[in-house]
């Protein structure tokens, strides 16, 4: 693995020693779980890689040819193969030193790395008469654990942390809780859950002092964190939280939050789209669903995108997350619609790093989803489905208002349904 490992840093690196420039690979970011289990230890791993953790990595770009002993020897002007003299063959017997010193020249990206910290316990309530009435609380967060900027790293831990701390329920007269960003995330996550169990313990003591109390308190919290996103300059933070403190059912809500890894700031809504998005953007969402299903579960079609509105910077495109009773009764539950870039394009502030993305996705993309049939193709072959899709959705939602009656008849009387994801026609 560490000598696969090297290689792959090498080809990442020295790309741009070939004589007829970088051949480069990109490699979508993502998360994967790494390390070992105590039973992989003793045969295959070494003790030092356990626990069992999820690593995070932006996206990158990769050589897409081996380093040979020629490339190697024209920058460190010696190669260690033995035996040597083979120009066109690969570079091997490198250490992690040696690959330093030979792109110390190089401007590497920056990486942020992530740890994910779980809590979770039960307070049984005195009077309960099932092993699971009390209060119970479960936490996975992840957290970024290592960043070149320390001021930057010191602000998205203490701005992760707030996350966790801002959804707990209080009461209008309860007093404020206790600020806990400032500490370590580890001690932090404690210190919030230390003060649930508190507050939990002093709701049993009210229900202890009323002399005939009419309700038992069962709490129920659960939260957890994913990055969805992170690049060389944004980190995309999306949270999820279920609250259950009595009646029929709980509430599980979403929230996003998308820093600049410059700065360790918060982007606003206004940040990322031109002012004039706001009403597109609304028929993009509205045109996503069967408008008359959601009118007959109580949907409020003004609460689609309201400033409130989550949304996360996604790899394929920019996703709408929408919680218990945001746009209706609770049986339309919580809804995400992603909206591809090629479409929501137009509609962000050109030059910001959320237009990059999207600008680069939509090039390097460009000539496998919009590529044309080939000549030899039958009529009879349909086309493509994400061709067809993204050819629909270009042209029906560029359409300027006026022409929108025409299409409103051609919906009724032809059956074409017009969706983000779904055509019936």
């Amino acid at each position: 693995m560490k000598k696969i490992g090297i290689i792959s840093l090498l080809m990442l690196f020295l790309a741009g020693c070939r004589d007829t420039g970088p051949e480069m690979i990109s490699v979508k970011g993502g998360t994967f779980l790494m390390g070992c289990t105590d039973d992989e230890e003793s045969n295959y791993f070494a003790g030092w890689e356990k626990p069992v953790h999820e690593v995070t990595l932006s996206g990158y770009k990769i050589g897409k040819f081996l380093i040979t002993q020629a490339q190697w020897r024209k920058v460190m002007g010696a190669t260690p193969n033995v035996p040597a003299g083979c120009d066109d063959c690969p570079i091997t017997n490198v250490s992690w030193d040696d690959i330093t010193g030979l792109t110390g020249n190089y401007p590497q990206p920056a990486v942020v790395q992530f740890t994910t910290i779980e809590a979770e316990d039960f307070v049984k309530h005195p009077k309960g008469t099932e092993e699971d009435h009390g209060f119970k609380y479960k936490v996975r967060f992840t957290v970024p654990e290592r960043y070149a900027d320390k001021a930057v790293l010191k602000t998205l831990q203490q701005r992760f942390v707030t996350t966790l701390q801002s959804w707990y329920f209080q009461n209008p007269d309860d007093e404020p809780m206790e600020d806990y960003s400032s500490l370590p995330p580890e001690k932090a996550v404690k210190a919030i859950a230390d003060s649930w169990k508190a507050k939990y313990n002093e709701e049993i003591r009210k229900e202890a002092d009323d002399p005939k109390p009419d309700w038992t308190t069962f709490w129920e919290f659960n939260y957890s964190n994913t990055i969805p996103f992170v690049n060389e300059t944004l980190l995309q933070l999306q949270t999820e939280t279920y609250q259950f403190l009595g009646g029929a059912h709980g509430t599980r809500w979403f929230s996003c939050h998308l820093f600049n890894l410059q700065t360790g700031e918060t982007y606003t809504r206004d940040d990322i789209f031109k002012p004039e998005a706001a009403a597109r953007i609304h028929r993009l969402l509205l045109n996503y669903w069967e408008v008359e299903s959601l009118r007959e579960v109580g949907f409020i079609e003004d609460n689609i995108w309201t400033e409130n509105t989550a949304f996360a910077v996604m790899p394929r495109g920019i996703t709408y997350l929408y919680s218990d009773y945001e746009l209706g009764s609770y049986a339309l539950g919580c809804t995400k619609v992603t909206i591809p870039y090629d479409i929501i394009l137009p509609y962000l502030r050109e030059g910001t790093p959320v237009w990059e993305v999207a600008k680069s996705y939509v090039t390097d993309d460009s000539e496998t989803l919009h590529a044309p049939a080939p000549a030899t193709v039958p009529e009879t072959t349909p086309m493509d489905n994400d061709q067809f899709l993204l050819l629909m959705d270009k042209i029906y939602y560029n359409l300027p208002a006026s022409v929108m009656p025409v299409l409103e008849t051609l919906k009724m009387n032809k059956g074409w349904n017009p969706k983000l994801s779904n055509f019936t026609h």
